[in-house]
Parts: structure tokens; C-alpha cells; sequence
């Protein structure tokens, strides 16, 4: 296999191109340690929400308005 290298657009010298890849790179691998370090411990904590809401129009009719209670949980 042979192996060809290539300038990227606009940079004439290979070793140019080399050296913005490491750059890019190092740049990315800083980015993943610095989430690393921003890690934190989570808690879960279980709940039941309940919440009741009146309807004067539960069934949105103009002609046939009935009223009801809706429970979310």
C-alpha cells in the first residue's frame, strides 16, 4: 500500500497540514477530558406528582359545554 499525503486546501506545505491535524487533534481530546473532569454524581430521587384541574368546557363544544374535574399523576 502506498501512502500519499496531501495539503489540505490553502496550506502548500504538507507539514503544515500536519501539524494543524495534531492541532485538531489535541484540541479535541482536551474537550473530552475537560467533560471528564466536569462529571457529576447523580441522585435519583422517586415522586408521584398529582395535580387537579377544573374544566368549565372539558369536551371544547360550543353547543354542549360540560364541566369535569382532569387528574394528572
Amino acid at each position: 500500500m502506498t501512502y500519499v499525503r496531501r495539503a489540505i486546501p490553502g496550506f502548500g506545505n504538507p507539514d503544515t497540514a500536519q501539524m494543524l491535524t495534531k492541532l485538531v487533534v489535541a484540541g479535541c481530546l482536551l474537550l473530552l477530558v475537560a467533560e471528564a473532569l466536569q462529571a457529576v454524581e447523580w441522585r435519583f430521587r422517586p415522586r408521584v406528582t398529582l395535580r387537579e384541574t377544573f374544566s368549565d368546557n372539558i369536551n371544547i363544544s360550543a353547543t354542549n359545554p360540560e364541566q369535569d374535574f382532569v387528574t394528572d399523576i
